[in-house]
């Protein structure tokens, strides 16, 4: 085996006999550099994660390694059965082969691999040496639609929807769709389109992993699943809210809308956190650099915009003191009192914000599915 040294860390190159072309159960050779030492170990994928063997040497035989140019380079032979150990699959068998890369520590310890685990697609039979052992990619398509569900779910949609019902009340006060007011529309629109998306994707990665994650490695990546899952609990639960809420003028009304608000808010900061988290574990085959720096751009951009529509609603509250019109539709309505329809001062730079919103978000989602 031989691989690239391309990090400035102890890292591994590794091949894996699989019953199937995933690494969840795999007998594991890996050639590590560790410490400038090059060596070769053995160590047994149970789930997806590693454990080294009792004695990481057993079967193995006239092992060198070599560091030069910038590649390592391992040579060894290796029994094709052990009678004493079933974590060292028998090679007279046919196997997958997969081939992954990561950072290696102190005794073969092989940590989580990156995003590079390629595999052949079929069995090999290891006796035939002219056997066609072209390596693939390996390619996770629940996991990307997944992915790609939540992040239009909550960085379009759900950004949207926060938006439209935080800041765009006052601006289509006496217009309606379908009977009810522009803003709720949309903003139940939106929160809809979040819900379904929630679920097929939540739907999606079960299938995917049958079951709940069994995710080793980092604490943080550990999160991914408990605060999707919690998300997801914010998700279902606030709908319903909604769906049971008092009028609007009951005496107890704010109870629902500091709920609803906190709520919707807890669920929005979440999906972000764990959207950013996801971006860390090997499935998900991103760029994690390039994924992080997005989702930094994005939290940066939210901040702005609001901060700007929260000065615009001053002005515009600054112009309605003066204002000598009768008092418009209020906001806690979802229809029009036609002897209120007077049209209030307009701000126009609202529009223009949460378009260049849309486009914002949109050229993030583009980047980042």
């Amino acid at each position: 085996m031989e691989a690239i040294y391309t990090s400035h860390e102890d890292f591994y190159v590794a091949m894996g006999f699989s019953t199937s072309d995933k690494m969840d159960t795999a007998s594991v050779l890996a050639c590590t550099y560790i410490s400038g030492v090059v060596d070769v170990f053995g160590s047994f994928n149970p789930g997806y994660y590693n454990v080294p063997l009792a004695d990481p040497k057993e079967g193995l035989s006239d092992i060198t390694g070599t560091m030069s140019s910038g590649v390592v380079k391992c040579t060894f032979t290796r029994v094709k059965a052990s009678s004493s150990n079933s974590q060292i699959f028998d090679l007279r068998q046919a196997w997958h082969l997969i081939v992954a890369l990561g950072a290696a520590s102190t005794g073969g310890i092989l940590q989580e691999h990156n995003n590079k685990e390629r595999y052949v697609a079929s069995r090999i039979d290891f006796s035939d040496l002219t056997v066609d052992i072209s390596l693939e990619e390996i390619e996770y398509p629940l996991v990307k639609a997944h992915a790609s569900l939540m992040i239009i779910a909550w960085m379009l949609c759900g950004s949207i929807g926060v938006a439209i019902a935080r800041f765009f009340k006052k601006q289509w006060p006496n217009n309606t769709i379908f009977g009810l007011k522009v803003w709720f529309q949309i903003h139940r629109t939106c929160m809809v389109l979040v819900f379904v998306m929630g679920l097929v994707a939540i739907l999606l990665i079960f299938l995917e992993i049958e079951g709940y994650s069994d995710i080793h490695g980092a604490t943080y990546k550990k999160a991914h699943p408990v605060l999707g899952l919690i998300t997801t609990g914010l998700m279902v639960v606030n709908p319903f809210m909604a769906l049971f809420r008092c009028g609007p003028d009951h005496p107890q009304r704010y109870l629902f809308n500091w709920s609803h608000w906190a709520v919707g808010a807890a669920a929005h900061i979440l999906a972000g956190v764990t959207i950013t988290l996801g971006i860390y574990l090997p499935k998900s085959q991103m760029d994690k650099d390039a994924g992080m720096l997005t989702m930094l751009i994005y939290l940066i951009w939210h901040v702005i915009f609001g901060v700007t529509c929260t000065v615009l609603d001053y002005l515009s509250e600054r112009e309605l003191r003066y204002y000598p019109g009768e008092k418009i539709n209020s906001n806690s309505h979802l229809v029009v009192d036609p002897l209120k329809a007077v049209e209030p001062p307009v701000r126009c730079e609202k529009f223009y914000l949460i378009s260049l919103c849309c486009f914002v978000v949109v050229f993030f989602l583009d980047f980042s599915v």
